[in-house]
C-alpha cells in the first residue's frame, strides 16, 4: 500500500528510482549487523515484479490480492450475474499461477487508467457496502477479516478504496459493452444449434432467454479481452523476472 491506495498505487518514475535504490541501498555489504534479517524480508516484500508506465506492482501488491481474494478484474458486481459476465470465482483466483494474477493486476491498472479518463459517476455508499459484504462472504465464515487486513498490510480505506474501483470497473464495462454484445435471434439459433447439450430443452423456443443470456456473456466477455489487450499493446510494460509473488 501507498499514499494511502492499494493495487493501484503511483510511485511514478522518480518513486521507482527511489525503490530500486532503497533496495540497492540495504541490500549493499555495508549494511551488515543486527537486524539484518528484517530488512531482508523488508526487501522481499516490496520487490518490484513489473514497471506499468512508469508505476510499479510490487510483490506485496500481489501477494495482498492473493491473501485478500481481491480479484483484479471484475467485470460485473451485479446479483444473479451469469455466464462469462460473473465475476471469476475466489477459487480460480487462489488456484492462479503467479504470473498469471501479476497480469491481472496489470491490467486492472491499465483499465482504471483508461476510465479514469472518462470520469464515471462515483459508486453509492449502498452499492460500496454491497459489495464489501460479497468480499466478506468469499472468506470462510470464522475468518478474523481485520487480522487478515493487518496481516496483509493493508487498511480499511485502501480496501474500501479497492472495492470502489471494483463497482467503477463493472459500471464502465457494461455501459461501454452492453449493447453491442446483443444477439441477434439468427445468432442466437446458430449458438444454440453449437451448444444444445449445455440447455434444458432441445426445443430453441423455450429455452430462448437463456440462450440469448449466455451468448451476450460469451460476447461481452470477448470484446472485453480485445479491449484489454489493445489497452496493453498501447502500455509500456515490463516484468521483472526471477521475482516471485509468494
Amino acid at each position: 500500500m501507498r499514499n494511502g491506495t492499494f493495487g493501484f498505487g503511483r510511485f511514478g518514475r522518480s518513486g521507482m528510482v527511489r525503490a530500486v535504490l532503497f533496495v540497492g541501498i540495504i541490500a549493499s555489504p555495508g549494511f551488515i549487523g543486527a537486524g539484518r534479517e528484517a530488512r531482508a524480508q523488508e526487501i522481499a516484500l516490496d520487490r518490484i515484479l513489473a514497471v506499468v508506465n512508469g508505476d510499479v506492482v510490487t510483490q506485496s501488491d500481489v501477494r495482498a490480492v492473493r491473501r485478500l481474494r481481491l480479484v483484479p478484474l471484475v467485470t460485473n458486481v451485479a446479483p444473479g450475474a451469469v455466464g462469462a459476465s460473473a465475476p471469476p470465482t475466489v477459487g480460480a483466483l487462489l488456484a492462479a499461477p503467479d504470473d498469471a494474477l501479476l497480469t491481472q493486476v496489470i491490467e486492472r491498472r491499465l483499465v482504471l487508467a483508461e476510465i479514469a479518463r472518462y470520469a464515471p459517476p462515483e459508486p453509492t455508499a449502498e452499492q460500496i457496502a454491497a459489495r464489501r459484504a460479497a468480499w466478506a462472504a468469499s472468506f470462510p465464515s470464522n475468518t478474523d477479516l481485520a487480522a487478515a487486513l493487518r496481516a496483509a498490510g493493508v487498511r480499511e480505506a485502501a480496501l474500501a478504496a479497492w472495492l470502489r474501483d471494483d463497482i467503477r470497473i463493472a459500471a464502465y464495462l457494461e455501459q461501454r459493452f452492453a449493447a453491442v454484445a446483443q444477439p441477434t435471434r439468427a445468432q442466437a439459433q446458430a449458438y444454440f444449434r453449437e451448444h444444445a447439450a449445455e440447455f434444458s430443452s432441445t426445443d430453441f423456443a423455450k429455452v430462448e432467454a437463456d440462450v440469448r443470456k449466455n451468448l451476450a456473456a460469451d460476447r461481452r466477455a470477448a470484446r472485453i479481452g480485445e479491449w484489454i489487450d489493445a489497452l496493453v499493446q498501447r502500455a509500456e510494460i515490463r516484468k521483472v523476472s526471477g521475482a516471485p509473488t509468494d
